[in-house]
């Protein structure tokens, strides 16, 4: 049985906190190894039902390589992420978080979200009806979530 190419490195940080950045230089490397024809599977926060293998076929084998990541933002304040990382990626994975000023980064989500047209509303109506804009900048609260699960020094 062939054994699944599953990442070693994980970046769970919040949407609006450099994620494209850190793919496209993860990207530009040439030696690391990201999920391919997508940027973000949204594995362990959506589509989680769709299994393990299907998870493993993002991530392709090449000779030389010297990590497998994935860089994404839909996991940081889901509520199941950390306890279906561990359940796939068990303990040894590394998981990295940045953060960014947390007013900074909820206003940059909520204009991310009026450029994609998720929202037309102005903010308070838009925080209402997309509370990540809001949820994903409480670090205080996401990063022991995550620490509970994988201890401080993952």
């Amino acid at each position: 049985m062939k054994k699944l190419l599953l990442p070693g490195v994980l970046f769970i940080r919040p949407p609006r906190t450099g994620t494209t950045w850190i793919w496209e230089y993860l990207q530009a490397r040439g030696d690391i190894v990201l999920p391919e024809s997508v940027k973000e599977t949204w594995f362990f926060s959506t589509l989680f039902h769709k299994g393990v293998d299907w998870y493993a076929s993002h991530f392709k084998q090449r000779k030389d390589y010297s990590a497998v990541i994935e860089v994404d933002p839909t996991l940081f304040s889901h509520p199941e992420a950390p306890n279906r990382v561990h359940k796939v990626l068990r303990s040894d994975v590394l998981i990295v978080v940045t953060v960014k000023d947390p007013v900074e980064r909820s206003w940059s989500h909520y204009l991310h979200t009026r450029r994609c047209v998720w929202t037309r509303n102005p903010l308070q109506r838009a925080i209402e009806e997309i509370p990540d804009i809001i949820e994903a900048s409480r670090y205080s609260k996401h990063i022991p979530r995550w620490q509970s699960v994988f201890g401080e020094n993952r």
